[in-house]
């Protein structure tokens, strides 16, 4: 058994079957088994080579593989003009775009998005029927929060009577559905929005951005995050980049939990913007890191009703 896992490709198709399984059934167990395998393979390899060169001569080996490695990336980020040319997507919110396990390509390149001039402000400003909302939240997370608040069964019913206002920026709600086909399901989204009175749908043509969330924020736990960038709001000194999972039903700003909110990235936060993805090839990073189980909704793609 030890000799038949020695040859790689052996390993690369039992590594296959793993991946394909849990493609096919989501299963959280077979993503376990497959880091124990990635493991054992591992530890059998150099094992075996230990045997016939020596543990000196392992080590050596292997310190040449991670620093080719290092290496191979350094020179693939200045290339591409990032420091981060590699990344593999660990959830579904780029779907249908960009897939749980794709392993994408950035790189450091002008960003193509909707530029307008004007401010951000956070918290918003919020409005049902014309009435302001005494409410610090975006009115979608504080439903999450306290879906019994009077206010929130009002928003449940009726999300297009409300709006926020972040400064030159106003955002409105629609219903929308998430959809596999077969399965339909209703939820509440942002669906468009308006700057300097003027109203604009969704442009899911604009570039797909990786971003460093800011210390302290909502997202900064989760490392770098791959998101559209659906507009910028521009001042004399910066751009704002106000991004949106595809699959997600407000924008990264909307997200808030427990007086923890997220900053729009600027330029200095942008690490670069995709420009293809290798499906499949980034399962076995994503369960290494811990990342076996898969959120439910991932079968749902959303489908918006109307934009304005």
């Amino acid at each position: 058994m030890i000799e038949y896992l020695k040859d790689w490709k052996v390993q690369f198709l039992i590594l296959s079957v793993f991946i394909a399984l849990y493609i096919i059934t989501k299963s959280p167990i077979i993503g376990v088994l497959t880091v124990l395998f990635l493991i054992f393979a591992f530890i059998v390899e150099v094992k075996e080579n230990a045997k016939e060169k020596g543990w000196k001569e392992e080590l050596k080996d292997l310190v040449i593989l991670f620093v080719g490695i290092f290496l191979f990336i350094k020179v693939l980020g200045f290339l591409l003009n990032t420091e981060a040319p590699l990344s593999a997507i660990p959830t579904c919110s780029m779907e249908p775009t960009y897939s749980r396990g794709d392993v994408i390509v950035a790189q450091g390149a002008p960003i193509k998005t909707h530029y307008f001039n004007g401010t951000f402000s956070f918290p918003p400003s919020i409005y049902y029927n014309g009435t302001p909302v005494d409410i610090d939240a975006p009115i979608w997370s504080y439903c999450k929060s306290n879906p019994f608040s009077p206010i929130c069964s009002d928003f449940r019913t009726c999300p297009t009577c409300f709006k926020e206002q972040y400064g030159d920026l106003t955002l409105y709600y629609n219903f929308c559905n998430r959809s596999n086909g077969k399965l339909f399901q209703q939820e509440i989204c942002t669906s468009h929005y308006e700057i300097n009175g003027k109203n604009y749908s969704f442009d899911y043509n604009t570039d797909t951005v990786i971003y460093a969330p800011k210390p302290g924020t909502l997202f900064a736990p989760y490392g770098l995050v791959v998101h559209r960038a659906l507009l910028a709001l521009c001042n004399e000194t910066q751009c704002l980049y106000l991004t949106k999972g595809d699959n997600n039903n407000v924008f990264d700003f909307q997200y808030f939990f427990r007086g923890m909110a997220n900053v729009p990235p600027s330029e200095k936060e942008i690490v670069g913007k995709v420009i293809f993805d290798i499906p499949y090839l980034g399962y076995p990073r994503i369960f290494l890191s811990g990342f076996v189980t898969e959120d439910p909704r991932c079968s749902l793609v959303l489908r918006y009703q109307n934009s304005t």
